[in-house]
Formats: structure tokens, sequence, C-alpha cells
């Protein structure tokens, strides 16, 4: 069974407080993997890796 997901990311503003959720268009399967870190700088990155069978 492969299960299948959407990502989604909330972005919220320290100005106003207002929060946008980002939506992958495609479904997440098992057979990805989903990272999430930041960089030196402190901004955000999400890498989505697939496997190559």
């Amino acid at each position: 069974m492969i299960l299948q997901i959407l990502f989604s990311v909330l972005k919220q503003s320290k100005v106003t407080n207002k929060i946008e959720i980002w939506v992958t268009m495609n479904k997440v399967s098992n057979e990805r993997l989903v990272v999430c870190c930041c960089d030196k700088t402190g901004k955000p990155w999400i890498y989505v890796m697939g496997i190559i069978s």
C-alpha cells in the first residue's frame, strides 16, 4: 500500500500575524523524503526527494 498525502506549510507574517497556507499541487507518497531545514541566514528550505527505482 502506498500512502499519499498533500504536503502543506504555514507561513505567518511577523508584522500582521496573517497566516498563509501553502499546499503541494501533487501528492507526496511514502516513496519520497521531505526535509525541512534552514540555511546560514535563517531562511527556510524544504527539500522533497523522490526514490528512483
